[in-house]
């Protein structure tokens, strides 16, 4: 479980930048299962400067703001499945256990196989460039791989 230390006070930003995607192979659905774990105030901000949304995301009036959620996260967030370019289908987002995050689920479906998977991940380097965004993927309910990726950094290809 990844910790993550932020101020009460809702005016202020946390101290440090980061996101965690997990990506899971499920042989029943034959699909790949992401949950991305977020800052609120983050996505806010990053949509905000690329023109997606205003601001108050969990606010109860977030509704109609879906289409633009996840079309803000698939522009930063490209996944390649055997060389080929996936479809990522938003599910749904839910406030995490702490009140300033999400969890954002999204999968790739008809993935009955994979030898290998790329992911370009850039979320939020156009607004911080201490930005760190962790990935982990797994297959067989085995850890293939886990890294974290920086500003310098944005592609990487797990093998299966």
């Amino acid at each position: 479980m990844l910790v993550m230390s932020v101020s009460h006070d809702s005016h202020r930003l946390h101290d440090f930048h980061v996101s965690k995607l997990d990506i899971r192979m499920n042989p029943v659905s034959n699909s790949l299962e992401c949950s991305l774990h977020l800052f609120i105030d983050d996505l806010e901000q990053a949509m905000k400067q690329g023109g997606f949304i205003q601001k108050n995301l969990m606010s109860g009036k977030e509704e109609s703001e879906e289409n633009k959620i996840s079309a803000y996260l698939f522009q930063k967030i490209k996944i390649f499945v055997d060389g080929k370019p996936a479809t990522l289908h938003y599910i749904g987002k839910e406030e995490a256990e702490r009140f300033d995050a999400y969890f954002i689920y999204f999968e790739i479906k008809n993935i009955a196989t994979v030898k290998q998977i790329e992911i370009e991940h850039r979320l939020f380097h156009e607004i911080f460039d201490d930005q760190k965004n962790i990935i982990s993927f797994t297959k067989d309910k085995k850890l293939k791989d886990f890294l974290i990726l920086e500003k310098d950094q944005i592609r990487h290809t797990f093998k299966s």
